[in-house]
């Protein structure tokens, strides 16, 4: 998040998101919406807790930074009221949705109205009707890969969707930064379901009115619109019963997962139902665990390799194929996977990528990458080939890895595997840094108030003598 790549001498453990019951009621506001509480944990001091952008990592993308306990200057009010008004208010200027024969800039992302206008050495050109039913092939995907990449699904990424929608007849598909599935969806006139597509990109407004997109930040659960953005998700979901609507997230792979998870659990309660919505959230298997520790763990991940037309490495055209799963609510069985490259694991009662095999100590098909894993009878459990057990690290590593190499598991502060350091007991608090920021900006200045004025009596005694 902003703020957590600031430069700085001293040792950084972490940061991690602070959430409670009425998060968000206060908080100060970025160009993104509201903004999150944070904590960096620092080693031998004590915490600091700022307030920065959900959305974006990098201080460059969203400059918002404002420490907790942080004096607010007339200037940072007139700020957050500058804000605000460009998010709420009414003179809000208005985005001009395409028609047919709509000139198209495809360098600014706009539509073009005049001839004489800033775009005149851009690549611009005119649209037919087909061609505004795909913008995903029409817009240039933003890069940024810490703050708003975008990569569409590939076509079969998409038709998989499509065909687990049909087959368990979803009516109602909400599309959360996932806008190539949303115009498969939208296009496909024998599949009996609706979509709506939430995504922070607001150049899709250009093609979809508000019934069909909303501009939607899902890392604070925000919508631009404050008009009519949750009216008019409330409207899509006001005839659907919970267990008919499908929620399928793409999120960028840098963001906080504690975030997302706190997003999806208002959606679900938004649909009707605390944790029984059928979810799908596409993410790396190497960040399984930031699923598996927050309130998305009830979503069980799938082989399904998912692909992307526009990554160089999220695809499935290399050796391993893409690391990209499919994690779920919904049950395993209930899903099939295309019999190329999967296979049905009668044991298991799931689809399995066929170099998956079944490990009959572990009782799973236990392979996370694709590969076949080896059981290892020292660490109890299946590994990756070509690891060995090493008996100084007690654990299968690769070949050539250095031994004991610092492992920080559990708390950072302390060292303890119970607990997590945002909670520890042990933080280190000086009575001088217990101070907020506020008071010890107040001490400094009546010191240096004294200092000036001591300074001025020594001149003063000085000349008096001359």
């Amino acid at each position: 998040m902003a703020g957590e790549t600031r430069a700085s001498h001293a040792k950084v453990y972490g940061v991690d998101v602070v959430l409670d019951e009425e998060e968000n009621i206060d908080n100060p506001y970025c160009e993104h919406g509201p903004t999150v509480l944070f904590e960096k944990f620092i080693k031998n001091k004590p915490s600091q807790k700022y307030y920065a952008c959900s959305a974006c990592r990098e201080r460059k993308d969203c400059n918002f930074f404002q420490l907790k306990d942080e004096k607010i200057t007339k200037g940072k009010e007139i700020l957050q009221k500058e804000i605000k008004k460009k998010l709420f208010g009414k003179k809000k200027k208005s985005i001009k949705q395409l028609s047919t024969d709509d000139k198209w800039c495809f360098d600014c992302g706009v539509v073009v109205a005049t001839v004489n206008n800033p775009h005149q050495l851009h690549s611009v050109r005119f649209l037919n009707a087909n061609e505004l039913k795909t913008p995903t092939l029409l817009i240039n995907p933003k890069s940024d890969k810490k703050t708003n990449a975008q990569y569409f699904f590939s076509e079969e990424t998409c038709k998989l969707f499509i065909t687990m929608i049909t087959k368990l007849q979803f009516k109602k598909i909400i599309c959360v930064g996932t806008p190539r599935l949303f115009e498969m969806i939208t296009s496909n006139d024998k599949l009996d379901a609706s979509a709506i597509l939430l995504d922070i990109d607001d150049r899709f407004k250009h093609f979809y009115d508000g019934s069909q997109y909303q501009q939607y930040n899902m890392f604070n659960d925000f919508f631009f619109d404050a008009t009519n953005g949750k009216k008019s998700f409330d409207k899509f979901l006001s005839d659907a019963h919970s267990n008919e609507i499908l929620i399928i997230v793409d999120p960028p792979f840098g963001g906080m997962a504690t975030l997302l998870a706190n997003t999806l659990s208002k959606l679900w309660k938004e649909c009707g139902d605390d944790n029984l919505v059928a979810t799908m959230l596409v993410f790396p298997y190497f960040l399984e665990s930031h699923v598996i520790n927050t309130s998305m763990s009830t979503l069980q991940m799938l082989d399904y390799k998912v692909s992307y037309t526009n990554h160089p490495h999220f695809n499935n055209l290399n050796k391993r194929g893409s690391p990209v799963r499919i994690f779920t609510n919904i049950p395993a069985d209930k899903i099939s996977l295309p019999q190329e490259h999967y296979r049905f694991c009668k044991l298991c009662q799931r689809y399995v990528y066929k170099e998956n095999r079944h490990c009959n100590v572990c009782k799973l098909c236990t392979s996370k990458d694709g590969r076949t894993y080896i059981h290892c009878s020292q660490c109890e459990k299946c590994v990756k080939p070509g690891r060995l057990h090493c008996e100084t690290c007690k654990n299968c590593e690769a070949v050539g890895h250095k031994c004991n190499r610092s492992q920080v598991v559990g708390c950072h502060i302390c060292g303890s595997e119970d607990h997590k350091r945002k909670d520890c007991t042990n933080k280190p608090v000086a009575e001088e840094e217990e101070q907020s920021v506020g008071e010890k900006r107040k001490m400094r200045s009546i010191k240096q108030a004294a200092s000036k004025q001591k300074g001025a009596a020594k001149n003063k005694k000085r000349k008096t003598v001359v």
